[in-house]
């Protein structure tokens, strides 16, 4: 007799790609524990709520858990897929850890949302592949609790971040 091992937790996201059939949709949550996890039903509520969104990104409201700097760099990394996709409506947030997306072909279309940021970038991947595929999506509001500002983020992984970018978008690659 054998029993088949479910598998718990990350390992869901991290061995998605080896699943044969995979779920229609993804939703992320970092492991900051500054975003309430209550949110995430709401995410998934807002995927399926309308069936030609292909992804849903919270965004942070007045506390964002991150110091200045970072707030500005990420305003800048914003600003930047902006005119690179010539994008001209109001984009929030775009770098909050909790989004999910429709995974798979969407509307029964070649389309697809394919990620390959594995860090700090992935939020921006998914920024950057709903602006390029002109695909529709939306933001979600989210509330975080007061805490301490803290991070281990560093000036290097913001230079990982802009790297990939540009290794990513066919035209910044030889800037």
């Amino acid at each position: 007799e054998t029993h088949e091992k479910e598998p718990k937790g990350k390992g869901i996201i991290g061995s998605l790609r080896s699943i044969p059939e995979p779920p229609h949709f993804v939703i992320v949550c970092d492991g900051s524990e500054k975003i309430p996890l209550a949110y995430i039903p709401d995410v998934f509520q807002e995927l399926i709520s309308d069936s030609t969104l292909s992804a849903v990104m919270a965004c942070r409201g007045e506390h964002k858990a991150i110091s200045k700097f970072r707030y500005l760099v990420e305003r800048f990394e914003v600003f930047s897929l902006k005119r690179y996709h010539k994008y001209v409506n109001i984009i929030p947030d775009g770098q909050c850890g909790l989004w999910g997306y429709r995974y798979g072909k969407i509307n029964d279309s070649e389309v697809q949302i394919k990620l390959t940021g594995l860090g700090y970038e992935i939020e921006l991947d998914l920024l950057d592949e709903v602006l390029n595929k002109k695909l529709k999506y939306s933001f979600m509001d989210v509330e975080l609790p007061t805490c301490e500002v803290k991070t281990s983020y560093d000036y290097d992984d913001n230079i990982q971040k802009m790297k990939f970018l540009c290794g990513k978008n066919e035209k910044l690659k030889d800037s």
